[in-house]
């Protein structure tokens, strides 16, 4: 499946920022779905969007941005019908998971999984579109409820201590609870006694335990007048999770992302049903215990140190070595305009050389002069346009003495008495003024942006600067890079967006020259350097090696999102992907929206960079109306 480079940026949706990273563990569930529904349309097994996939589809057209994993359902019909082929008709790669498969599953639902192993290199790597870590897609499948209620009762009674014996024995396995052997016999007699079934003790009592839960419930799904289905685990909680079975009578495809999912076509009537009335509304809840899905793995993978892992370690002594970068070249630097002030003496020990060989009527001496005077006026044009661009007014000075100076030169030359050197002399004082006024007073202040759709974020500090007649104001678009699957850039694909706002006068970065012109501020808005699932700048605009050419450095967060509350632990934790880089870190100065994003980034870098760092982040870390 061919998704488009730019899908796996990330991106603001509905005010919650989701990272590169979550696209492609999208991207590669999404790929799954698509083996599912192949087999699906192939054998007429029927599915449909389940959960929170049904919801996202209903109401985002795609994944709740908040969410980080697909689920459907199937009919116990359709569900038995598809495990029975799954193996066969999975691509290779895959795996069908249930207790019938596998005897480690401690779940009651299907899964199918992309791999038992991170995906590290290879065609399986880039089939499921960069993401290293296991991909999976859960199935809920649907049985039917029993019509006469004391029956139902007997029913939920037999499938409540199934469960729970079933729940005790996992958590036995995992050490959560104490199930001793004398125990384990009482639970397992009184089974064999409710169900009139035996257990073989040599074998896994859970797996046993399992298809007797499935016996128990097949007889209901073959009743052809049951009208509620419901999913046994959920409704053993909650004896009000029924839905009526017309709702999934037929399916609509609806789009989901880049792909269409079906739906059930009584949607509406299900989702009050899961909801509640106002499941319209977006309402962002969850812990982050296990989110993303892919933490536990992406622990392991740290662990692997491996290349494809695009993650910022924060280092003290990489700061502090760009702060000494950036001491060394500012000690080294010399200002366009000091430049052109060292020349003053040299012109005014020339012109007073000149004025001793016109007393004494050596022409040739004076022609000598003449020429190196034109020659360093040159030389010093030459090194104001390469900074600051043709046309400058300093520039214009020094091309009038050229005139000037070969006016006299021909003079001389030619034999003409009486020459005198008043009109060079004059120039002296014009170069001083020039470079007073239109090199030596302006602050210079360069924006790099990289996307045209974050322009806006940068705007409101471009205007004010670019109206103050002291700032002289550049904006040097950055070149970036999109990401294949396995993290290497793309370099043939180089992308240099200029379609902005008219007013905005753009200059090229090859003809911009950082190390001569030394800005006093560069602002920026790409904080990830290297550190990004999807792209990359140029590396000459990385923050920390910007840094070295400015005196002060400006990250303005592009990104304009939802407040985030104490309580909302998943939006803190996708912002670590945009709050724990190299701009952030190598940045003077970092502008966020608002005090309450300015806490959220000050705790979270904190916590990522060390207790002892919290005063430099709230030194650092600006909101934007205080800006």
């Amino acid at each position: 499946m061919e998704i488009s480079d730019s899908y796996f940026e990330d991106e603001v949706r509905e005010g919650f920022f989701v990272p590169s990273l979550m696209k492609r563990a999208w991207a590669a569930q999404i790929e799954i779905l698509e083996a599912i529904r192949t087999i699906c349309e192939k054998h007429n097994i029927r599915y449909f969007a389940e959960w929170g996939t049904l919801l996202g589809t209903v109401r985002h057209g795609g994944f709740i941005p908040w969410d980080d994993d697909l689920d459907i359902c199937m009919l116990r019909e359709d569900y038995d019908r598809f495990r029975a082929i799954a193996d066969e008709e999975l691509p290779e790669e895959c795996w069908f998971m249930d207790y019938r498969w596998d005897d480690d599953f401690d779940h009651l639902i299907g899964r199918i999984i992309n791999s038992k192993v991170l995906i590290l290199e290879g065609e399986q790597l880039e089939k499921y579109h960069g993401f290293p870590y296991v991909a999976g897609i859960d199935i809920f499948w649907m049985d039917d409820l029993p019509i006469d209620k004391e029956e139902e009762e007997d029913y939920h009674r037999q499938i409540d201590f199934l469960i729970r014996f079933i729940y005790a024995m996992r958590l036995h396995k995992s050490g959560g609870v104490t199930l001793d052997e004398e125990n384990l016999e009482q639970y397992i007699c009184r089974t064999e006694e409710m169900f009139g079934v035996l257990i073989d003790r040599k074998k896994p009592v859970k797996q046993q335990l399992y298809a007797i839960l499935e016996k128990v419930a097949a007889p209901k799904y073959k009743n052809s007048n049951s009208n509620e289905i419901t999913n046994l685990p959920v409704w053993r909680e909650s004896r009000n999770y029924r839905l009526p079975k017309r709702c999934y009578s037929e399916s609509i495809m609806l789009p989901f992302e880049m792909v269409e999912v079906p739906v059930p076509a009584g949607y509406d009537e299900l989702l009050g049903r899961k909801y509640g009335a106002g499941w319209m509304k977006s309402v962002r809840s969850g812990g982050s215990h296990d989110y993303p899905v892919y933490r536990e793995q992406e622990q392991n993978l740290k662990k692997e140190e491996a290349g494809i892992l695009f993650e910022y370690v924060y280092s003290e002594q990489e700061r502090l070595e760009a702060e000494e970068a950036r001491r060394r070249r500012e000690a080294e630097y010399v200002p366009l305009w000091k430049q052109v002030e060292d020349f003053f003496p040299l012109f005014q020990e020339a012109h007073e050389a000149i004025d001793r060989c016109l007393e004494i009527g050596d022409g040739t001496g004076t022609l000598g002069i003449l020429e190196e005077c034109q020659n360093a006026a040159v030389q010093l044009g030459t090194l104001i346009e390469i900074e600051r661009g043709e046309g400058h007014p300093t520039v214009h000075v020094l091309e009038q003495y050229c005139e000037d100076v070969y006016r006299l030169h021909e003079q001389i030359y030619g034999g003409e008495k009486g020459v005198v050197l008043t009109g060079l002399q004059c120039y002296e004082t014009q170069l001083r003024e020039s470079v007073r006024i239109h090199l030596k007073e302006k602050k210079e202040v360069v924006f790099i942006p990289y996307k045209v759709v974050f322009w806006e974020t940068m705007e409101a500090l471009w205007r004010a600067m670019s109206e103050d007649e002291e700032i002289d104001v550049s904006v040097v678009p950055a070149p970036y890079y999109y990401k294949n699957a396995f993290g290497h850039v793309k370099p043939e694909e180089k992308r240099l967006e200029t379609d902005y706002p008219e007013d905005v006068v753009l200059t090229s970065y090859e003809a911009y020259s950082f190390e001569k012109r030394h800005p006093d501020m560069i602002v920026i808005q790409c904080p990830y350097d290297e550190y990004n699932y999807a792209l990359t700048i140029h590396p000459f605009f990385y923050a920390k090696n910007l840094k070295q050419y400015t005196k002060q450095l400006v990250y303005i967060v592009p990104y304009i999102m939802d407040e985030i509350g104490p309580g909302d632990s998943r939006a803190r934790e996708t912002l670590k992907c945009l709050c724990n880089t190299q701009g952030v870190v190598h940045a003077d100065t970092v502008v966020v929206q608002s005090e309450q994003m300015k806490e959220v980034y000050v705790e979270l870098l904190t916590e990522f960079a060390g207790k002892n760092t919290e005063k430099m982040w709230r030194k650092k870390i600006v909101a934007w109306k205080n800006k």
